[in-house]
């Protein structure tokens, strides 16, 4: 990729909405993950509880209750951030896909390609992506060679069940689904040649979320060096 597109040269706004969007990820799959090994451990000590003989589970239950909370607002934080939503006074928020210019345009130009092998579309979105991203594309041959890249990484899935049984064997990707991979693939391409971007990886960071006192919502998240201990820990 070096010999095609170099991303060091990208607009700082860019930069910062790459480093926020792998700051979510980072954060929601390891929180997720360390959410996921707590319900089994609680669940656990449930039924050694219940095989004990003991005269109340209340206490395992409110355990078990409180993980299950945390585990829907980190998922309400992912949604949020990753995705177009709308507030609480209904007004629609542009997540992080959407302030990259990996939207509806795109997935539909993506769709045609796929169905119709039209491709003019598509290379135009990537175009008008690589603009927003603050690259100046001159030749075509650049902008081919990385939605090439990007198309392949999105690719076609295989068809449901019923959808193979009506002898559609394979379908484009969710729009949700595309604009994550689409998302990450390029994340991982301008890591490769921007410093100011940065991948986070479980052997070296850790994360500490803060949720509001309902468990209905994150209110905070840090990501934290192992070397290091979290700011207000």
């Amino acid at each position: 990729m070096s010999k095609k597109i170099m991303f060091n040269a990208i607009s700082m706004e860019t930069i910062n909405h790459l480093n926020n969007l792998s700051q979510a990820i980072f954060i929601s799959n390891l929180e997720g993950r360390n959410l996921s090994d707590a319900m089994k451990k609680a669940k656990a000590e449930k039924d050694k509880a219940v095989s004990d003989g003991a005269e109340s589970v209340v206490e395992y239950d409110n355990a078990i209750r409180v993980i299950s909370n945390k585990q829907k607002a980190l998922a309400s934080f992912r949604r949020n951030t990753l995705f177009v939503h709308k507030d609480e006074q209904d007004v629609t928020i542009n997540g992080l896909f959407a302030d990259m210019g990996i939207n509806d345009d795109l997935y539909q130009a993506y769709c045609l390609m796929q169905d119709e092998g039209k491709r003019g579309d598509y290379l135009k979105a990537i175009k008008s992506l690589l603009e927003k991203l603050g690259m100046d594309v001159k030749k075509d041959s650049l902008v081919n060679a990385l939605a090439n890249t990007l198309a392949t990484a999105v690719g076609r899935v295989k068809s449901s069940r019923s959808g193979q049984l009506k002898g559609e064997l394979t379908k484009n990707s969710a729009r949700g689904n595309f604009f994550e991979t689409f998302a990450l693939r390029l994340l991982e391409y301008v890591n490769k040649t921007c410093d100011n971007v940065t991948v986070y990886t479980s052997d070296l960071y850790d994360v500490k979320v803060e949720y509001d006192e309902n468990l209905r919502t994150v209110v905070n998240t840090e990501i934290f060096a192992k070397t290091a201990e979290p700011a207000n820990k």
